[in-house]
């Protein structure tokens, strides 16, 4: 998807930093499965050109950066199950810190001295949105268009999903519940898992392989 699809699917003339989230909500409420209309291709859509417009901000958009000091930067697992985190500090060194399970981006976490603004970055293939935890599966071609049973892992371990046709078609599995824990006043989220489908072997015929022996030996 393009930048500017993606501006269109969330109705954006610029990708505003401050308008790009209240823009994602705003999406994400009108078209989730679970609503009366909604549709899951119509999510994927939106999630995906959230994340290209998170990948490719405006530069004329993007705010002027904060402080390291007032940030704290954790990945998706850590975001859902909480537990020890390392905080840089200015200066040098760094201090251990205990976060609780289920902080989104903008909570503040009190430290000696003020609170540091949270930040979830993408990693190990995982991405927070919202409430929500998104990850890509790559799986074979045969399990999109017939269906089978397939594993993914999550923060929480390893989760056997049973893929329907439906869900290949789209290219999208909702399993309601799996995303970041309530905490507060956000509610439990959502987990979405984009699907792919696995790049097709590259065949090489036996005799092939042996020509290409003998031609290795050869310039040896």
């Amino acid at each position: 998807m393009s930048g500017r699809e993606a501006l269109a699917v969330l109705g954006l003339a610029a990708a505003d930093p401050r308008q790009l989230r209240k823009a994602y909500l705003a999406a994400v409420k009108a078209v989730h499965p679970d609503k009366p209309g909604g549709d899951a291709e119509r999510l994927r859509r939106v999630i995906e050109a959230y994340e290209v417009l998170l990948a490719r901000p405006s530069p004329a958009a993007c705010p002027p950066p904060r402080p390291a000091s007032r940030q704290l930067e954790i990945t998706p697992a850590e975001a859902m199950l909480g537990g020890a985190v390392s905080v840089p500090l200015q200066g040098g060194g760094a201090m251990s810190l205990q976060i609780p399970p289920g902080l989104r981006v903008g909570d503040l976490v009190a430290v000696s001295g003020g609170a540091l603004t949270v930040s979830i970055i993408a990693a190990d293939g995982l991405a927070i949105v919202g409430n929500h935890l998104c990850l890509t599966l790559k799986v074979e071609k045969s399990i999109l268009s017939a269906g089978g049973d397939v594993q993914a892992r999550t923060p929480r371990g390893p989760l056997n999903l049973n893929i329907s046709p439906q869900d290949g078609a789209r290219g999208l599995v909702h399993v309601a519940g799996g995303g970041l824990p309530e905490r507060g006043h956000h509610p439990r989220g959502d987990l979405l898992v984009k699907l792919e489908a696995l790049a097709a072997p590259v065949f090489e015929s036996k005799a092939r392989v042996l020509l290409r022996r003998f031609a290795a030996s050869w310039a040896a």
